[in-house]
């Protein structure tokens, strides 16, 4: 019985703090497990714990091997993933319901009766908690709960006692080794999970291409490249756009760049292991049909250090049509490439997904607000150098001579071992726990009257 209530207790309690949150969940099943295998004979309640725990000591190993993957926001989503989250949901009742009753028959094989209903207390416990999680007022009444969970739990220790005062006699036909196989096969399989995730599903596919020697002899060659060149975009930025973005700026009228660089440590300490991430903001002015101007920006970034690569990558971009909305609109879609270089050769890959979505955030002062943000996201291999790329876009003028604000945020994966692992895109979406990522800002922001 002790097995079965420190079980409860370590499986239902969560503390953030120290990867606790992940560990005692399952330390706390594998302890109902072994309790529920050696109760499982003396009523049919104490059974149907044994099974309901062992299917979910299942779901929480899948569980926690998905931790370690980047794609459990992914899974998250599916009806799949919802309809084992309500099972496993479903069993902890069923757990709980049946301790109950199982607990209930014990008491009343008794030769002396015991006025002690604790277990039926703990099952009204969790339904009040479900109904204050439901109606989101957990905060409100948290600390009662918290309290009364103990002296719940007390009561059970007690009852557990006076059960064995009484003498009664478990058939307890499970054996120590077989109880330890369990545990160690659920240690070896976990370490399996997590080390698979780490190696295999940390970082996102990508198409990588080379790029031939023709291919960027022609590049060199193309009208609009030298027309680009002689307005002033730098030759690296020429170098690395696609023909097709190449291509959306002809006929170019004026142009205006900007550069900056962000510095940071791997312990955000100006000192050693530093990261330097230069950034060229180019903004392209193209001929209109109307007055109103329409302008194509570039934002290009190039990493100064070889770096190894863990994860992912992102970015989360703020168009000028979003920051500017009133003054601007969406004239074309974000589009851009990676590119490395490596054994002389250089490589590009379009990124591996360019999207807009609609988040919430939860914020310290304001609450919960709604966000809509475009999103890019990809990784790079490692053994390679001069890691770089660029997003572009367009936007039209709704009120002429409007000012060009274009916000990037970047964020770089620079730990090997985080879990649960995250995206870069996650981290942009949250903006917290930045010890495990490098993040930047930068923004291209000028007014176009006054560039020559």
């Amino acid at each position: 019985m002790y097995y079965v209530l420190f079980g409860l207790m370590l499986s239902s309690v969560a503390f953030d703090i120290f990867g606790l949150n992940h560990v005692l969940p399952i330390v706390g099943l594998i302890l109902q497990w072994i309790g529920f295998c050696r109760l499982q004979h003396e009523t049919i309640w104490f059974r149907l714990c044994f099974w309901s725990t062992t299917i979910r000591t299942a779901i929480q190993i899948c569980e926690i091997g998905l931790k370690a993957t980047i794609w459990r926001s992914m899974v998250y989503q599916t009806t799949i993933y919802q309809g084992i989250n309500i099972l496993d949901l479903i069993l902890t009742f069923v757990i709980i319901i049946c301790f109950w009753l199982g607990m209930r028959a014990i008491r009343c094989s008794l030769t002396e009766q015991i006025e002690n209903r604790a277990a039926g207390w703990l099952l009204l416990w969790y339904v009040v908690l479900f109904l204050l999680a439901f109606l989101q007022l957990g905060n409100v009444l948290g600390l009662a709960m918290f309290v009364l969970y103990f002296v719940i739990f007390y009561k059970l220790f007690k009852l557990s006692a006076q059960i064995d005062a009484n003498g009664y006699q478990v058939q307890n036909t499970a054996t120590i080794r077989s109880e330890r196989y369990f545990a160690g096969m659920v240690s070896i399989i976990l370490v399996l999970c997590i080390g698979i995730g780490y190696l295999c599903f940390h970082q996102y596919p990508m198409e990588w291409q080379e790029i031939s020697k023709e291919t960027q002899m022609t590049q060199f060659d193309n009208k609009i490249y030298q027309h680009l060149k002689l307005l002033g975009v730098d030759e690296y930025v020429l170098q690395d756009l696609s023909a097709e973005d190449l291509a959306l700026c002809k006929d170019a009228i004026r142009v205006h760049v900007e550069k900056e660089s962000s510095i940071s440590s791997l312990n955000n300490e100006y000192e050693q292991d530093v990261l330097t991430l230069n950034f060229t903001h180019v903004a392209i002015e193209l001929p209109s049909e109307n007055e109103n101007a329409v302008w194509r920006i570039i934002h290009h970034f190039q990493w100064s250090e070889p770096l190894d690569f863990y994860g992912t990558e992102g970015m989360k971009l703020w168009p000028t049509y979003l920051t500017r909305d009133e003054n601007w609109i969406k004239f074309s879609e974000i589009t851009g490439q990676a590119l490395y270089d490596s054994d002389g050769k250089t490589y590009y890959a379009p990124y591996y997904s360019i999207y807009e979505d609609n988040y919430e955030v939860d914020t310290v002062f304001w609450g919960e607000q709604t966000h809509n943000d475009s999103f890019v996201a990809f990784s790079y291999p490692k053994g390679g150098e001069t890691y770089r790329g660029y997003v572009t876009y367009a936007a039209k003028e709704l009120v002429s001579n409007s000012t060009i604000a274009s916000w990037v945020n970047y964020a770089h994966c620079r730990s090997a071992v985080s879990y649960p692992v995250r995206t870069a895109v996650d981290f942009l979406k949250a903006t917290n726990g930045k010890t495990d990522f490098f993040y930047t800002q930068q923004a291209l922001q000028f007014y176009p009257p006054e560039i020559e």
